[in-house]
């Protein structure tokens, strides 16, 4: 492999001590510039910028004295502006660098590592890494939620078979926030601030999710989110691994338009009252009046948490699907309302091949 060729400049360039080198560069290498701020609190997360650019040819790499007295190693080449803002302080340091495609990926994958290993680095003197999991056990959700729980412990014990993370045991520490909003930010305070865990798995709802969030970004610790949610929240402490609704939503109501989804002319958008079933009915709503749907020709209707006199709210849907066109419900119900939803509909004879339903949180 080639590699590289020059003297080797070594200086101080973070806080931290760490020591920065750099070579003369092959023809057509990146010339980066990476700026790392600390931040004063937390657990050691660090927010990275950078910007590369072709480097013209230069036979060394030059030192210069930067910010805080610190020192960089630098080409003549001015990088160009960084790619976004950064909402942290002012950057301790800065670090130019010449990188070949090699060492360019294997850079963008230790960034992207960063945030996920350095929580770990407060429990490296300990047996165990704690990882929380936030899922109602009890109340209205637990039908949905104990299920994530149970797979959380399933991929605990898998992962502590193989010898866990960092040579240490993953310990699960599980608490239940019983369906109670409020109760999840309580329970999130506790696991991070009094049982140290290194992150958080938890949460269904997106109330809970938004009830925990000011707790994440205090203690700047980091939330894996597990399902769909309805998109318009980004936050730096939470994993979204779920699907927003233009990856799963409409997709759906795009296939019961097609001809192998049946054609569907009529929607009744049905779901559990609150934030995550009302944004993604009104991206529907909206969706599908683009495409031309009418708006007699759309019914929206909503239900409290835990719902299960469904003998009226379903008989409406039948009526709507009896006026001559193809008629489907894209269901955002949530939780245990499910199990007498789907009772009632059988109840009342309606099969999917009459009014065919498309279910995003069933569980």
């Amino acid at each position: 492999m080639r590699q590289a060729a020059g003297r080797m400049h070594g200086k101080r360039a973070n806080a931290a001590g760490a020591d920065a080198a750099a070579a003369e560069a092959l023809p057509g290498s990146l010339h980066c510039r990476i700026v790392v701020w600390r931040e004063p609190s937390g657990p050691g997360l660090e927010t990275v910028r950078r910007a590369c650019l072709r480097k013209p040819d230069a036979p060394h790499m030059q030192r210069k004295q930067t910010l805080r007295g610190q020192h960089t190693l630098a080409g003549p080449a001015a990088p160009c502006a960084p790619v976004r803002a950064g909402r942290a302080p002012a950057p301790t340091g800065e670090v130019h660098v010449n990188v070949t495609r090699r060492n360019l990926l294997g850079g963008i994958a230790a960034i992207g590592a960063a945030p996920l290993l350095a929580p770990l680095r407060g429990w490296a003197a300990e047996d165990t890494i704690k990882v929380g999991i936030l899922h109602s056990l009890s109340g209205t959700m637990a039908i949905s939620e104990t299920t994530l729980k149970d797979v959380m412990l399933m991929l605990i014990a898998e992962q502590n078979a193989k010898g866990g993370v960092l040579g240490k045991k993953l310990e699960a520490v599980v608490v239940d926030p019983a369906s109670n909003w409020p109760l999840f930010a309580e329970k999130a305070r506790e696991l991070v601030s009094q049982d140290k865990v290194a992150a958080v798995f938890g949460c269904w709802t997106s109330v809970s999710r938004k009830s925990v969030l000011p707790v994440f970004k205090e203690l700047n610790s980091i939330l894996f989110y597990p399902v769909q949610y309805e998109g318009q929240e980004s936050e730096r402490n939470v994993f979204y691994t779920g699907a927003a609704p233009n990856q799963q939503a409409i997709p759906a109501v795009d296939y019961l338009m097609s001809a192998d989804g049946g054609g569907v002319k009529r929607w009744v958008l049905e779901g559990t009252d609150y934030v995550y079933p009302r944004t993604t009915n009104k991206i529907l709503e909206a969706y599908l009046k683009s495409k031309g749907v009418a708006d007699e020709d759309i019914m929206i209707n909503y239900t409290p948490f835990g719902f299960s006199d469904w003998q009226t709210e379903v008989s409406k849907i039948k009526a709507f699907g009896a006026a001559g066109k193809k008629t489907a419900v894209v269901s955002t119900i949530n939780g245990d309302a499910n199990v007498p939803f789907y009772k009632e509909l059988g109840n009342q004879g309606i099969k999917a091949e009459d009014i065919p339903v498309v279910a995003f949180s069933v569980g």
